[in-house]
């Protein structure tokens, strides 16, 4: 059975929630909803908690698989390399193959794939340092 870091998950998890915040928000927020045709007024089809809920589940759920792949003592250096190979070329790959099929643009593209690589990147980090 794999050990994970319940704690350092969490916190890890946290992290890259967090980090999605700041980057659907200040740093992409604009071009994220200019490109999905969504304004700040609705209508919406979920209640706004419902997407937040997911996505911090997500997050966390990913921190401690990603704890379990990593073991008890990665380092900071093998975590975040480790979540960099996962999260640009697993994750990354998977969203920007379904951006291409839907022909959204090269901007949304590089913008959605590009959060989850430096997410598993910061919770690799993280989860190095916490061990």
């Amino acid at each position: 059975m794999p050990e994970i870091n319940w704690i350092g998950g969490g916190v890890a998890g946290l992290a890259g929630f967090v980090l999605g915040g700041i980057w659907y928000s200040a740093l992409f927020g604009t071009l994220w909803m200019r490109e999905h045709k969504l304004t700040k007024d609705g209508p919406f089809r979920y209640p706004v908690w419902l997407p937040m809920l997911a996505a911090v589940g997500s997050s966390i759920v990913g921190a401690f698989v990603l704890s379990a792949l990593l073991g008890p003592s990665p380092g900071v250096t093998n975590g975040a390399i480790w979540g960099a190979v996962i999260g640009f070329l697993v994750v990354a790959g998977s969203i920007k193959m379904n951006g291409l099929f839907a022909q959204d643009s090269m901007a949304l593209i590089s913008v959605e794939a590009t959060y989850p690589a430096l997410q598993y990147t910061l919770m690799g980090a993280i989860l190095g340092l916490w061990s």
